[in-house]
């Protein structure tokens, strides 16, 4: 909070997941068939559970999300 009150033009949200990139030690890159494979399992277990999810793959909870969506094929880029 103490940080994103000296940042007003980034959001709390955006500073904490800013936090949450650089310092814990989630894969980033391109997804293997394999991640997709245990995402797609996962989703049909858990349900989106994001957070439960991501210990999965170790991958953070917002990239799980954001992969999972692109695969929908209603999916557009951008905005």
């Amino acid at each position: 909070m103490e940080i994103a009150k000296r940042l007003p033009h980034r959001s709390v949200q955006s500073v904490y997941r800013h936090g949450l990139r650089q310092l814990h030690p989630f894969k980033r890159g391109a997804w293997t068939e394999e991640e997709v494979e245990v995402l797609v399992a996962a989703v049909a277990q858990y349900g989106k559970k994001w957070a439960t999810i991501q210990a999965k793959l170790n991958r953070s909870a917002d990239s799980c999300r954001d992969k999972y969506r692109e695969m929908d094929d209603s999916y557009i880029r951008g905005r």
